[in-house]
């Protein structure tokens, strides 16, 4: 990635807001800040002259000598205060959001609004300290960037992977519609899940990170449900057995178990339909045929 001029700022890339807000951060900036590993960022406002916003993670700045913001906010510390509220501290404002593994992140109208950013721009992603690197939206290193002769590349959301919370948030704007949930292994589940959204444009909510951080908070999934898992012991994980049974999915009228495996599901519908019943939802996808290294839909 280019450094457009001696000794300047060094630049990742640039970054499309989608029009549904979502954001991919440029693979670089993720895997030297390793922005993905907490399953969570900090978002600070930016400079008066770059505006945008910086990215920062839990793991960078707390043991910081900038440590004593979350000190001083404990709901920013703690992830108490709202995804995406921004709180107020000496000059500059803060807040969190759900991170991707794929590293894409949900800015909300109210956010975009906040930070003077709309959809459809593209964020100048530069490197800014050792805990934080900036998605500038305007200014001089911007400008640098439209006249530069080389290269600058620009990464685009492909689908709409986001993880629980923002997932949901993204989704209370087409409630009636299907919501793709998904737990992966080893990531076959979560490539059968990315088809299954792309196919019904609607987006996809990420269980492992949820399950990791302990969040069994309500999920506005609206009416439809798909949930797409591995097989293991011949039913869905246990551990999303138990986050489903800790967790209302708020508005679902039915649900689709969609689970890959190797050889055959067992007597896993039977569990399905359990589980669906609790939920007070029909269920679908049942299929009586067992056909090994095939995808089977059942219940």
């Amino acid at each position: 990635m280019p450094q457009m001029n001696k000794g300047g700022k060094f630049i990742f890339g640039k970054s499309l807001i989608r029009t549904d807000g979502i954001l991919r951060i440029p693979p670089q900036a993720m895997e030297e800040y390793h922005i993905a590993d907490e399953g969570k960022v900090y978002l600070f406002t930016g400079s008066k002259i770059t505006g945008g916003f910086c990215v920062t993670r839990k793991g960078l700045l707390h043991p910081s000598k900038l440590g004593h913001i979350l000190d001083d906010t404990p709901q920013l510390l703690d992830y108490s205060a709202g995804s995406g509220e921004f709180i107020k501290y000496k000059g500059r404002s803060y807040c969190w959001v759900e991170i991707s593994q794929e590293g894409q992140i949900l800015l909300t109208k109210k956010m975009m609004d906040f930070l003077k950013v709309r959809p459809g721009m593209e964020l100048l992603s530069i490197r800014s300290s050792d805990i934080a690197f900036t998605m500038g939206a305007k200014g001089p290193l911007l400008e640098k960037a439209e006249n530069y002769d080389g290269e600058i590349p620009l990464f685009k959301c492909n689908n709409s992977s986001l993880p629980g919370r923002q997932a949901t948030e993204n989704h209370t704007q087409n409630e009636g519609a299907t919501m793709v949930l998904y737990f992966t292994g080893t990531g076959n589940s979560r490539y059968l899940a990315r088809r299954i959204a792309e196919g019904l444009e609607m987006p996809l909510y990420d269980l492992n990170a949820c399950i990791k951080a302990g969040d069994t908070a309500p999920v506005q999934t609206g009416r439809e449900v798909v949930l797409v898992t591995p097989t293991y012991a011949w039913r869905i994980p246990w551990v999303v057995s138990e986050w489903l049974d800790k967790t209302a999915l708020t508005g679902a009228e039915r649900i689709w178990f969609v689970m890959d495996c190797g050889s055959e599901i067992g007597n896993a519908a039977g569990y399905n339909r359990q589980l669906a019943a609790q939920k007070r939802a029909a269920v679908h996808g049942h299929s009586p045929d067992h056909h090994a290294g095939k995808l089977h839909c059942h219940v």
